[in-house]
């Protein structure tokens, strides 16, 4: 029988299989997985990853290996510009949030109705991805628009979470780095990537991370730091896209500083 590869039959697969891991993490006992990495200062180190994390992992890799499958379907691979890889960056880290938050439903109803929703949501990336490949004109720009908002939407709910669970410093800084970092990289890689992409995306990275630091140690609640940091990823990304057209004038960086000030002193008074 000839193998059907359209570009609906690979979508299907990907939302059966997603839909199917996170069933079968939910009706198994998965023990945590526990590795010795050595003695750091005289003390024991080690990596456990739970239950959680693993799901998370899988729906992760299930949204990136399946959106790439999508993407090697599009009638435009091939003529794919150098860092096509990023595109795989929203859908992937969308389905690790979405892990995470089904680990923590106990009753099935509220677990079912929020698996359907992230169903959904990495199905719809996977598809506005799918789009970009290509796309020119006015609808490139559409697109452009959905996904960031979708990435600033994933900005802001995990770093409200990790200012809430994760502590401060040790865990804190390097996750909000690299969520931050990776999602900035998506953002700005519109055009080739070049050396300067990567650079912008270091310094979100950075940003991030020296907000992250000093926010932890002040005793606001964590939507104000989410919103902070969000902030500092519309920014960031905002003033290195346009000094990668090299549309980066005075102006510009004044309207951009000066809204991120405006909604974040905002949130701050109101909290």
């Amino acid at each position: 029988m000839k193998r059907d590869n359209s570009l609906r039959h690979q979508f299907s697969i990907l939302l059966a299989v997603f839909l199917l891991t996170a069933v079968a993490f939910r009706l198994m006992e998965v023990p945590a997985q526990v590795w010795t990495l050595g003695n750091v200062l005289g003390s024991p180190l080690s990596l456990v990853v739970g239950p959680a994390w693993m799901i998370s992992l899988s729906l992760s890799l299930l949204a990136l290996t399946g959106t790439y499958a999508l993407l090697r379907q599009h009638p435009a691979w091939e003529q794919r510009l150098p860092g096509w890889w990023t595109r795989l960056i929203t859908p992937s880290l969308a389905a690790l949030l979405f892990g995470l938050v089904l680990s923590q439903f106990e009753s099935w109803t509220g677990w079912l109705r929020f698996l359907l929703l992230a169903c959904v949501s990495v199905g719809l990336l996977g598809e506005g991805v799918y789009l970009t490949l290509g796309a020119e004109g006015a609808r490139a720009a559409s697109l452009r628009l959905l996904l960031n908002i979708a990435d600033y939407a994933l900005a802001f709910v995990a770093f409200v979470a990790l200012a809430r669970h994760a502590g401060r410093g040790l865990l804190l800084i390097p996750a909000v780095m690299l969520w931050q970092g990776l999602l900035a990289l998506e953002i700005l890689s519109v055009g080739p990537m070049t050396w300067r992409t990567l650079a912008y995306a270091g310094l979100a990275a950075l940003v991030a991370g020296e907000l992250a630091w000093a926010w932890s140690y002040w005793p606001v609640k964590p939507e104000v730091v989410g919103i902070w940091l969000t902030l500092s990823l519309y920014g960031c990304t905002g003033l290195a896209g346009l000094a990668l057209w090299g549309r980066l004038e005075r102006r510009a960086v004044l309207e951009f500083l000066g809204l991120a000030l405006l909604v974040g002193l905002g949130a701050l008074l109101i909290a």
